[in-house]
């Protein structure tokens, strides 16, 4: 705390109760005579103690007697309470005399400045000696005085020398002491008079007092400290207002966290939802202003009593529109920073294609059809090279899966994976050996039983008969050599290739499936080394067949090798099993899924949000433009305003397709809407702020905080 001049030991004759003004920051009057005034002072009596005050005010002005007495019913400060005036006034004067020893000190600057003139105009030293004694000063303490220092004497710094440790340390007490307010409904003043009055009775250098007069001390000790440092003290409120808030609803004991969490639990959502909240934060606000009105409340039982049905009712008041207030300002805010929200699912397709480097449209990544509308008729040239890129980076996403560098699926470079993939085949097969098992068996044996079932025997192709006849003779040597198995293998791969029916292309694939399978069990056995690669190939070859239905479709993408998200669907669905699909196995179907989730076309006509758009990017900017022009400028001003309003669509088109505006547009930082839990929490927190503001508000009857903070 600063320094303030008090009673020492309780030796001053008559005082009550030392004065809580810190008197060496002190404004500076000059009187009319030359002398300074700092604490011009007079007493009055109240409820039997002589009251000294200032007569000057913090800002250096003089006040009336009347002024002064209600600055100090304003402020509580004050500069010590007497049981007499006698005692008062010699006080009073005692203290005048130490305030103008302390600021009435010599202008050294001034002095040695003239003293300097007269040394340059070669003065007599008897002339200069005779000036120096008449400022009331030495030659020693111009010789010795710094330019630039304080004519101060050390231990008497004026007020602007005073320590930065010290304002801190002022600083900090107003907010602790603002803290300890609101956590305690306004009580703390009670608790610490009890706590002063207690150190009078054990404590010998405490002065002993009433509790009544502790109640004085303590309560214009925390008036003087809140209107020096308003800030610290508004901060401290509001600091033990959402503690004490954080609290009661830890405790349970919050009605509106209650019914957020019942809400919560019953699902419960919209206006019913964000009435019975407001119900429960009136309950809550009313019972937490009644609490803080009754706890800040003096001069009786009868006054807190009225104190708190005041603040009790205009707490429910406010504490009913919170959650209504609250809900629309969180909701604004979320807008203005995420201006369109997606769901969990959509996100999640977003995300995997943006993880195989594919570009997503803002529009494309929140499902805003109004969004992706304007984007396809605005977005301009960069809308259609992000459309092109995405074509392109999905078909290189998907060719990976067959081991292919490459962003197009052309002829060219399906049939040089196949190559690549039939060469890996026979390097592996050279050198390794299938040997027959039992599963093969039953796997060959079940494959030839289905298609004798869904092929009538007119239709069924010869060929199938004869590999399986051919795989019994060769089975009854033992094994299948490396080169008989790639041979067999690749007349199974040519004759499905080319087959137009889909039920013996699917026979042909599951016998060089089971052979497959059958040579992937016997390297394990016999040359592991040569599994990893095995599989590798078998998993490109497998993909492969994915992609070279996809690729084959109709329409000018795939003529340009372009593969779509719905071609690789449905050859993934055709290829690998609609099962498979539908659980997520695979290597494409997560990547086909997302793709047709999120970048399926937009219809191209007869929406209303796209007629909107295109309305918006032809005419209507640019007559609307026209018009507003004529009406400013005539003639000249309705081409001005055509031009700029057919420029408009473009400039929009253009700032919303660059990465900024995309960013925008697609981020998520606060989707969604506020639950109602968050939105319970903020409505307790602010609702016990506003109790611990209600009484010094009704006290002073403002409708904001007083900068003082006066009413504690």
């Amino acid at each position: 705390m600063a320094e303030m001049l008090t009673a020492q030991n309780g030796k001053i004759k008559g005082l009550l109760s030392p004065g809580n003004i810190d008197l060496s920051r002190r404004p500076v009057v000059k009187n009319a005579d030359g002398s300074i005034s700092t604490v011009r002072s007079m007493s009055f009596n109240e409820d039997g103690r002589e009251i000294l005050v200032p007569t000057v005010s913090p800002e250096g002005g003089i006040l009336s007697e009347d002024q002064a007495i209600d600055l100090y019913h304003k402020s509580g400060q004050h500069l010590g309470m007497f049981d007499n005036p006698d005692d008062a006034t010699t006080y009073a004067q005692t203290l005048h005399g130490q305030q103008e020893k302390m600021y009435a000190q010599p202008d050294m600057t001034r002095i040695k400045n003239n003293v300097r003139k007269m040394v340059d105009q070669n003065a007599p030293e008897h002339d200069i000696d005779g000036y120096i004694a008449s400022e009331g000063v030495t030659i020693d303490d111009v010789r010795n005085f710094k330019m630039g220092a304080t004519s101060a004497p050390k231990g008497n710094r004026l007020p602007e020398e005073k320590s930065g440790l010290r304002n801190a340390a002022d600083t900090v007490d107003a907010y602790g002491r603002g803290i300890a307010n609101s956590a305690t409904f306004g009580l703390a003043d009670e608790i610490g008079a009890g706590a002063r009055w207690l150190g009078g009775k054990i404590l010998p250098w405490q002065p002993n007092v009433t509790y009544d007069q502790a109640l004085d001390e303590v309560r214009g000790s925390d008036k003087a400290t809140a209107a020096a440092h308003p800030v610290a003290d508004i901060a401290g409120n509001v600091t033990g207002a959402v503690g004490l808030a954080g609290g009661v609803a830890k405790l349970g004991l919050s009605p509106t966290a209650a019914v957020a969490k019942g809400a919560r639990t019953t699902a419960t959502t919209g206006w019913k939802s964000l009435a019975a909240m407001s119900g429960a934060s009136a309950v809550e606000g009313g019972a937490m202003g009644a609490a803080y009105g009754f706890g800040s409340g003096e001069g009786g039982f009868q006054n807190r009593l009225e104190q708190a049905k005041n603040s009790g009712l205009t707490g429910a008041a406010v504490g009913a529109a919170l959650p209504v207030a609250v809900s629309g300002a969180v909701n604004g805010v979320r807008r203005l920073i995420s201006p369109l929200s997606t769901s969990q699912a959509r996100q999640s397709l977003v995300n995997t294609l943006e993880r195989e480097g594919i570009d997503v449209t803002a529009g494309q990544a929140t499902g805003s059809d109004r969004l992706r509308y304007a984007e396809s008729e605005i977005g301009g040239r960069a809308a259609q090279n992000i459309a092109k890129r995405q074509g392109e980076q999905f078909t290189k996403a998907a060719l990976s899966r067959a081991g292919i560098q490459a962003d197009r699926a052309t002829p060219d470079v399906i049939d040089g994976a196949f190559t690549r993939i039939g060469k890996q085949f026979d390097d592996l097969a050279s050198r390794n050996t299938l040997m027959p098992d039992k599963k093969l068996a039953r796997d060959l044996g079940d494959t030839w039983q289905q298609y004798r079932e869904v092929t009538n025997e007119s239709a069924r192709a010869p060929i199938v008969d004869d590999v399986m006849t051919d795989l019994r003779n060769v089975f009854k040597g033992g094994k299948l050599d490396g080169a008989a198995y790639q041979s067999l293998s690749s007349r199974l791969d040519r004759a499905a290739r080319g087959s137009s029916d889909p039920n013996l292309a699917g026979t042909l694939r599951d016998i060089r499936s089971s052979l497959d399978e059958a040579m992937e069990r016997s390297i394990a056995v016999s040359n592991p080394k040569d599994l990893g690669g095995w599989r590798k190939a078998r998993k490109e070859y497998r993909n492969m067949l994915v992609l070279e239905q996809a690729a084959t479709g109709a329409g000018e993408n795939a003529a340009a090798g372009i593969i779509s998200p719905s071609a690789l669907r449905n050859a993934t669905v055709s290829k690998q099993g609609r099962r498979n699909y539908a659980r997520g196995n695979g290597d494409f179907a997560e990547l086909s899924r997302a793709g047709a989730g999120i970048m399926a076309p937009m219809p191209q006509s007869g929406t209303a949000p796209r007629t909107a758009i295109r309305n918006f990017g032809a005419s209507l900017p640019t007559v609307l433009g026209a018009g507003a022009g004529g009406v400013a400028g005539g003639g000249f001003g309705a081409v001005a305003g055509m031009a700029a309003g057919a420029a408009l669509p473009a400039f929009v088109g253009k700032m919303m397709m660059t990465k900024p505006g995309q960013a925008y547009l697609k981020n998520q930082l606060l989707s969604g809407s506020i639950s109602p839990v968050l939105r319970a929490k903020i409505a307790s927190a602010i609702n016990s702020i506003d109790a611990s503001f209600l009484p010094r508000i009704m006290e002073d009857g403002q409708s904001k905080v007083p900068a003082t903070a006066s009413g504690r």
